[in-house]
C-alpha cells in the first residue's frame, strides 16, 4: 500500500548542506553516491543500491512512470564457500517489473565478471531467479550481483514512498534469508525544492 511521506526531507538537506556547505570534496563525492543499503546475515552481507538519477539522497527519488534499476551484490565476510540457490528481489510496492532486464552478473576478485543465463520468475511485486543444479558460488573475495529493473506508477502522488527488499535462500540453510523489506524507501517525485542560501527548511517543496 502506498503512503505519503515528509518525514525524511532531512537526508536531502544533509547531502545539500555537504555540496554548499564548503565541506571536503571527498566527503562532497561520497554523498552524491547511489541510494543504498548495507546488511549482514549468516556471514553473508547483501548490498542493495539504486542506480538514479538523483544522487546525495538516502532515499530514491523516482518521477512517475520513470524505470530504475535495483542492484543486489552478495559477498561473504568470512567462512566456508556459500552456494545460492534461490534470490528473490522485493520492489516497492506500485512498481511495476520491466520485463526481461533481470540479469545475474558473478564478479571475481580482479574485477572481471560473467553474466550468467537466468530465467527469472515474476510474481507480485517480486522477481525471482533459481539456480541449476547445486547453486551459484561467490568466488574468493568476489561477489554475486542480481539486478532488474522497475517503472514507478503513473498514478501515485508526488510523495508516495514505499520500502523495498531482497531475499534469497542457500545450501545448508532452512528457510530463506534477507529482508522483504530493508530500509531503502523509494519515493514518488524528484527531490524537495533546496532552499536558497539564508532561507529556511520549512520552505522545502517536493519538485514536480
Amino acid at each position: 500500500m502506498f503512503r505519503p511521506t515528509m518525514r525524511r526531507i532531512a537526508s536531502v538537506v544533509f547531502a545539500s548542506a555537504v555540496l554548499a556547505g564548503g565541506l571536503a570534496a571527498g566527503t562532497a563525492a561520497a554523498a552524491m553516491r547511489d541510494p543504498g543499503i548495507t546488511r549482514t546475515v549468516e556471514n553473508i552481507t547483501v548490498e542493495k543500491t539504486v542506480e538514479t538519477r538523483y544522487g546525495g539522497t538516502w532515499d530514491v527519488f523516482v518521477p512517475a512512470g520513470e524505470v530504475v534499476r535495483t542492484d543486489n551484490r552478495f559477498w561473504v565476510t568470512e567462512g566456508p564457500e556459500r552456494l545460492f540457490t534461490r534470490i528473490t528481489d522485493h520492489g516497492p510496492d506500485g512498481f511495476t517489473y520491466v520485463p526481461g532486464s533481470a540479469t545475474l552478473r558473478i564478479v571475481r576478485a580482479d574485477y572481471t565478471s560473467e553474466l550468467i543465463p537466468i530465467a527469472p520468475s515474476v510474481g507480485s511485486g517480486t522477481v525471482s531467479v533459481v539456480a541449476p543444479g547445486a547453486g551459484w558460488s561467490i568466488p574468493s573475495r568476489g561477489s554475486i550481483i542480481f539486478s532488474a529493473e522497475y517503472r514507478a506508477p503513473l498514478n501515485a502522488p508526488n510523495g508516495t514512498e514505499s520500502d523495498s527488499g531482497v531475499t534469497f535462500d542457500v545450501a545448508g540453510h532452512e528457510g530463506s534469508l534477507g529482508w522483504d523489506r530493508m530500509g531503502l524507501n523509494f519515493i514518488i517525485g524528484s527531490p524537495p525544492v533546496l532552499p536558497e542560501p539564508g532561507r529556511g527548511s520549512s520552505e522545502l517543496g517536493f519538485g514536480s
